[in-house]
């Protein structure tokens, strides 16, 4: 391969690469049930509680923010905990795509 040819290939590759812009987003009242975890992204509970778990869950180019909110819900239920809180999505660089990530804080509310 000539020279000029692997320097377009390059070229194109690189535009390739950093010319995609994904948008995903979660509707956090339709996962949001009264009967399940309370939920606190950009706040903080008012009563007093106890952190229980760190939890972090990770997918695949096929999995979107929403089954990933889900899946970092049931574990913070497993631990039994009673809401989530610093709810954050990423999404990591992976080659050609992005591989998203969710995590959270289970808390136990204390009682008074």
């Amino acid at each position: 391969m000539k020279t000029t040819q692997k320097l377009g290939l390059l070229i194109t590759l690189s535009v390739l690469m950093t010319g995609c812009i994904t948008t995903q987003s979660v509707n956090l009242r339709a996962l949001h049930d009264s009967n399940e975890l309370d939920i606190f992204i950009t706040s903080l509970p008012d009563k007093p509680y106890e952190e229980i778990a760190f939890i972090e869950a990770s997918g695949s180019v096929f999995h979107g923010s929403k089954s990933l909110f889900r899946s970092i819900k049931q574990q913070a239920q497993e631990e039994g905990a009673d809401a989530i809180i610093q709810v954050k999505f990423t999404y990591i660089p992976w080659v050609l795509m992005s591989i998203p990530s969710a995590e959270c804080v289970a808390i136990k509310y204390k009682e008074e």
